[in-house]
C-alpha cells in the first residue's frame, strides 16, 4: 500500500509492505518513470519521489513490486498512485509607487481553483481588502518616513485537490517629500517682489537637484524653477492677498505640496473735492463747504492739511500760530478753517494721505484765490466840505476809482437822506439842507464800487457841513399908526 495513495507533485511517498512468504526478494518498479526515484528498488520499504508537474494534468503512477521466495517462487502486484499537477502561480504589480495608494496586481496565474494572498513589511502595514480574491485592492498608506518602505506580496495559488504553487514581487513605496518654502516678505505694498528660497526635500537619502517644481499664484503656473521669484500688484481700493502655491515632486514621482498667503495693500490716495468755488473775494473761507477729502476707508489712515501762499511759505493763522502744515483734523478729511483777509491773495491748499503700512505717501492740492476788490475813489469838486442851506456839491471820481457798479449814499446824523446806483462812472451832484435854523447839519457821502464777482470797496467823505440859514422875523407895534408917529418893532 502507498501512504498516501494520491498527492501533489514535487513529494515522496512512503510504502508500506504487506507481503508473506519464504525467504522472499523484492524488486519495485514504477511506470511512467519520469525521472521518478526509488530510494532502493529491492529494498522491502523503500520512497518514492514523484518529481514536479505544472503541467495542469494528473499523473497516475503504477507502482509495481515483484516477490520472489526462496524456492524460487513469484508473484507481482501494482498499485496505482495519483500524482496531482500543481498550478502556476504568477502575477505582476507596479513594483514602486507613492502612498497612499491602492493598487491592484495582475493574476496571471494557471491551473488554480483558489488563492491566497499575504503581504508583509518592516513597518506601516498595507491592507489586503480580500486575501482570496483573484485580483484584490492593496491598499498602502503614505510613507511618512524618510526612507523607502520595501513590501513584499506573496501569491499563494492552490488547486481543488490542495495543490499549491506561490510567487512573489517585492513593492516599494517611496517616502513622501517636504515641500518648503521661506518667502522672503509676505505683507507690504505693491508693487513688491517677493523671494521664495526653496528648502523642499525628497528624502530617500536623494538632493532636492532632483526634484521637480511647479509655482502657482492663484491657480495660475507661474514658475517651475526650484527658486521662485514673483512681483505682486496691489489693487487700487482694498487689500489684496496670492495665494501661492509650490508642488514638490520628487524623483519617483511622489508629490507635496505647500501654500502661502502674500497681502498687498493699497497705497494711500489723496484726492480734493470742490464742493464750493475756490475764487472769492476778500473774506473768503476755506472750510468744509469749499473742499473735502475723498475718504478712501482701505488706503488712507491719516490726512495731513497744509496751506502755503503762492511762494510755498507755510500760513499762519489764530487758530494755528505756529502755522497750518501737517494738520490732523478732528474728522480728518475736512479742512482746518482759514479766512483770507486780503483781496487779490492765493492760498496753496496741499493734501497729504498716508497708511499705516508706510506706503508710498500721495498728494493733492488746489488753488485757492481772491480776486482783487475794485478801488472806490472819488473827490468834492473844489474841495468845498461846508456851506448853507441849501448847499449843492458836486462829486468827482477820481483817476484811480475802478470802473464798476456805482452806488452812493448820501446821509445825516446816521439816516439816509439819498442814493444813487448806476452801472459804470457817475458823478451826481448833491443838494444838502438844513431845516434847522441854528445847528449844523453834518453829512456823510459814501462811494461803494462793486464788481460783478460781488466784490466791492468803499469810499466815504465825512463831514461835509451844511449851515442853517437864519431865519427874519419881526413885528411892529402897532401894526398900523397915523402919520408923523413912532412905532416899535419886536425882533423874533
Amino acid at each position: 500500500a502507498t501512504i498516501p495513495t494520491s498527492a501533489c507533485a514535487d513529494t515522496t511517498i512512503q510504502v508500506v509492505n504487506n507481503s508473506i512468504g519464504n525467504g522472499m526478494t523484492w524488486l519495485w518498479s514504477v511506470n511512467p518513470n519520469l525521472n521518478t526515484v526509488i530510494s532502493n528498488s529491492t529494498g522491502f520499504e523503500p520512497n518514492f519521489y514523484f518529481p514536479d508537474n505544472q503541467s495542469g494534468n494528473d499523473i497516475i503512477y503504477s507502482i509495481s513490486l515483484e516477490v520472489t521466495s526462496n524456492q524460487g517462487c513469484q508473484n507481482t502486484i501494482i498499485v496505482d498512485d495519483t500524482i496531482h499537477t500543481r498550478p502556476i502561480a504568477l502575477f505582476s504589480i507596479n513594483p514602486n509607487s507613492c502612498g497612499p495608494d491602492t493598487i491592484s496586481p495582475t493574476n496571471n496565474s494557471s491551473f488554480a481553483s483558489d488563492y491566497n494572498w499575504n503581504i508583509t513589511s518592516n513597518n506601516n502595514p498595507a491592507t489586503i481588502v480580500d486575501d482570496t480574491a483573484i485580483n484584490p485592492d492593496i491598499i498602502f498608506p503614505e510613507n511618512t518616513t524618510q526612507d523607502s518602505i520595501v513590501y513584499t506580496l506573496i501569491l499563494t495559488a492552490i488547486t481543488n485537490h490542495g495543490c499549491i504553487d506561490t510567487d512573489t514581487n517585492l513593492i516599494t513605496i517611496y517616502p513622501t517629500p517636504l515641500a518648503s518654502a521661506t518667502p522672503s516678505d509676505s505683507l507690504d505694498c505693491g508693487p513688491f517682489t517677493v523671494n521664495f528660497n526653496n528648502t523642499s526635500t525628497p528624502y530617500n537619502g536623494e538632493d532636492i537637484t532632483s526634484m521637480s517644481f511647479q509655482w502657482y499664484v492663484d491657480g495660475i503656473l507661474i514658475d517651475s524653477t526650484q527658486n521662485f521669484t514673483h512681483t505682486f500688484n496691489n489693487a487700487a481700493l482694498n487689500d489684496t492677498t496670492y495665494l501661492v502655491e509650490l508642488y514638490a515632486t520628487s524623483q519617483n514621482d511622489c508629490l507635496d505640496d505647500t501654500s502661502f498667503t502674500i497681502t498687498v495693500y493699497p497705497n494711500p490716495i489723496a484726492i480734493i473735492d470742490t464742493v464750493g468755488s475756490l475764487i472769492g473775494c476778500e473774506g473768503l473761507t476755506i472750510d468744509e463747504d469749499m473742499i473735502v477729502a475723498q475718504h478712501f476707508i482701505n488706503n488712507n489712515d491719516t490726512y495731513q492739511w497744509t496751506y502755503t501762499d503762492a511762494s510755498g511759505n507755510i500760513i499762519s493763522s489764530s487758530d494755528y500760530p505756529g502755522g497750518i502744515q501737517d494738520i490732523i483734523t478732528p474728522t480728518d478729511t475736512l479742512p482746518p478753517t482759514y479766512t483770507m483777509t486780503q483781496d487779490g491773495d492765493t492760498v496753496i491748499v496741499i493734501l497729504t494721505t498716508l497708511n499705516e503700512h508706510g506706503c508710498i505717501q500721495d498728494v493733492d492740492s488746489v488753488q485757492v484765490v481772491t480776486i482783487a476788490d475794485p478801488v472806490a475813489h472819488f473827490e468834492i469838486v473844489g474841495n468845498i466840505t461846508q456851506g448853507c442851506h441849501p448847499f449843492t456839491i458836486q462829486t468827482d471820481t477820481t483817476a484811480i476809482s475802478s470802473n464798476g457798479i456805482y452806488t452812493w449814499v448820501v446821509s445825516v446824523n446816521g439816516n439816509t437822506y439819498d442814493s444813487v446806483t448806476t452801472t459804470g462812472y457817475s458823478t451826481p451832484a448833491f443838494t444838502l439842507t438844513n431845516t434847522d435854523h441854528l445847528a449844523d447839519s453834518i453829512y456823510t457821502i459814501e462811494l461803494t464800487v462793486g464788481d460783478p464777482n460781488d466784490c466791492d470797496s468803499t469810499f466815504v467823505i465825512n463831514n461835509i457841513i451844511v449851515h442853517p440859514v437864519p431865519q427874519a422875523n419881526f413885528a411892529t407895534i402897532p401894526t398900523s399908526a397915523c402919520a408923523d408917529t413912532t412905532i416899535q418893532v419886536v425882533n423874533n
